[in-house]
């Protein structure tokens, strides 16, 4: 991929993105309020669209247009509302992806294009389309994705056969995975993409 690119794990609960620093090497991107982790939480409010700690904080006056769990809505036929207006799981996740694309570029001091979004191994094309669409809408021109499973065989750098849990907020993953020679593959992977820490 072209030109600085941002990693983001876009959870059921919270969202975590990091780049690649002047050496070359991997730092989570601090939010606009300074954490590590970014609420998964959109909103639709007087003023347009917001997400993050201000779509959190604002919940209480806005329940039913404040929505969570996204992730696990797209590709499917949920639809929330703003008003009189219907929105769909990845016109709602957008305001979210492209707020971490800004917070990544505070960091990167320039422009990103790029993203590998880390997503369960359980996504359907489905999922993975709509997914894909969110991110382009947020201003995002290069999009490539990795498996959860395979991003954290690669993370720790290990040859040989691993048997990774990826217990999340919303999803549950269990996958057979084989890393050598800078390449990993998923032999085998299943998962239960309705059930997590959230439930």
């Amino acid at each position: 991929m072209k030109g600085p690119v941002l990693g983001i794990d876009l959870g059921t609960k919270n969202a975590l993105c990091a780049a690649l620093d002047g050496s070359g090497a991997p730092v989570v991107v601090q939010s606009r309020w300074g954490k590590r982790i970014t609420p998964s939480v959109t909103a639709w409010t007087e003023n347009g669209w917001v997400a993050g700690e201000a779509a959190l904080s604002g919940e209480m006056k806005r329940p039913h247009s404040t929505w969570r769990d996204l992730k696990r809505k797209l590709g499917t036929g949920w639809r929330g509302r703003r008003g009189r207006v219907s929105v769909t799981a990845e016109e709602a996740v957008t305001p979210l992806l492209a707020m971490l694309r800004e917070d990544g570029e505070v960091f990167a001091g320039t422009f990103l294009e790029s993203c590998v979004l880390a997503v369960p191994a359980s996504f359907s094309f489905a999922e993975r389309s709509a997914m894909a669409r969110a991110a382009r809408s947020a201003g995002f021109v290069r999009i490539r994705m990795v498996n959860e499973p395979a991003a954290a065989a690669l993370a720790f750098g290990g040859k040989g056969r691993f048997l990774i849990l990826d217990y999340g907020a919303g999803t549950v993953d269990l996958s057979v995975v084989e890393s050598g020679g800078g390449a990993c593959q998923v032999l085998e992977s299943g998962g239960i993409p309705s059930c997590g820490g959230w439930d």
